[in-house]
C-alpha cells in the first residue's frame, strides 16, 4: 500500500505571517486612522458646487462731520470806526446778512422799507447814520453830526434807537448814548434814563406817518435850536437862559470831550453830566 505524499511545499503554512498584497493593503487602509476633515473658513463670501452663499457686512463710520456744530460765535455791532466808512460796502453787507435772521422775517414792510433807506444814509450829506444790530434788527446804532454853526459842530453823537412792537403805531425809544450838554437831553436817571430826549414827535404829536429818517432829522435841528421851556435838563437850561455864552461853551467842551471820533462812545462815556 502506497505511503501518503506529503503536501506540496508550495502551500503556505497556517503559521506563515506572510499575505497576499491586496488582503495586506486592505487591512492597513482599516488600520490607518481616518484623515481629519478640514474647519470651514467663514468669509463674507463661499462658494461650494451646489449653493453659494453670499454674506453682507454692514460697517458704519463716524467722522468728525457728524459731530454737533459749535455754537456760533457772539453776534458783533455794526458801527463804523470813522466817518468815510460808515458808507462803505461792509455796512451794505451786514444788512444782507440780517435780511436772514429770523427776527427780520417777522418784521413789517414798514420797518424793512425803512431800514433800507437808513442804510443808504450818508453821515456828511444826511447828518447821521443808523444801522441795525444783528442781534436784533429794531434795535439801530445811531450817529448825529452836530449841525454846523452851533456848540455841536464837529462831533459825533452815538445814539440808541429801538423800534417797539407797536411801530409805527408808537413812536421810536431814542436817547443819546454820548454825553452832551442840553436843555432837552436828560443828564440824570431822576425823571427819564439819562439821555433822554424831550421832543414833541417823540411823544404826543407823534403820528404813523412819521419815519425814521425824519426824526433822526429833527433830533439834529434841535442840537442847533434848544427848548428851554420844555427841558429834561433843567440846570442847562436855566444856564442858557441866563448865561447863554457861558452855556455854549460848556457844550462845546462836551463835544470837543465826548463827541470826537471813538471817544464819544457810550463804552466809554455814559450820559451823566459830571
Amino acid at each position: 500500500m502506497p505511503e501518503p505524499s506529503s503536501p506540496p511545499s508550495s502551500l503556505p503554512s497556517s503559521s506563515s505571517s506572510s499575505k497576499p498584497k491586496a488582503a495586506r493593503a486592505a487591512v492597513d487602509e482599516l488600520a490607518a486612522p481616518a484623515p481629519k476633515k478640514k474647519k470651514a473658513a467663514f468669509s463674507s463670501s463661499s462658494t461650494t458646487t451646489t449653493t453659494t452663499t453670499t454674506t453682507t457686512t454692514t460697517t458704519f463710520s463716524y467722522s468728525s462731520s457728524s459731530s454737533p456744530a459749535p455754537p456760533p460765535a457772539p453776534p458783533k455791532k455794526w458801527a463804523a470806526e470813522d466817518i468815510d466808512k460808515r458808507n462803505s460796502a461792509s455796512v451794505n453787507a451786514a444788512y444782507e446778512f440780517a435780511k436772514t435772521d429770523e427776527n427780520t422775517k417777522l418784521l413789517p414792510r414798514r420797518i424793512i422799507k425803512e431800514t433800507k433807506t437808513l442804510m443808504k444814509a450818508d453821515l456828511r450829506a444826511d447828518g447821521y447814520t443808523a444801522s441795525p444790530y444783528v442781534e436784533n434788527v429794531r434795535n439801530f446804532d445811531v450817529k448825529i453830526m452836530g449841525p454846523e454853526a452851533s456848540p455841536y459842530e464837529g462831533g459825533v453823537f452815538e445814539l440808541d434807537m429801538f423800534l417797539p412792537a407797536e411801530y409805527p403805531q408808537r413812536p421810536p425809544k431814542i436817547r443819546f448814548m454820548s454825553k452832551v450838554y442840553h436843555p432837552n437831553v436828560s443828564a440824570r436817571a431822576v425823571d427819564s434814563p439819562p439821555g433822554s430826549i424831550c421832543m414833541d414827535i417823540l411823544k404826543d404829536n407823534w403820528s404813523a406817518a412819521t419815519q425814521i429818517a425824519g426824526v433822526l432829522t429833527s433830533i439834529r435841528s434841535l442840537l442847533s435850536d434848544p427848548n428851554t421851556e420844555d427841558p429834561l435838563n433843567n440846570e442847562a437850561a436855566e444856564h442858557w437862559k441866563t448865561d447863554l455864552k457861558g452855556a455854549e461853551k460848556k457844550a462845546r467842551e462836551y463835544t470837543e470831550k465826548y463827541a470826537r471820533g471813538d471817544e464819544g462812545s457810550s463804552k466809554n462815556n455814559p450820559t451823566v453830566i459830571d
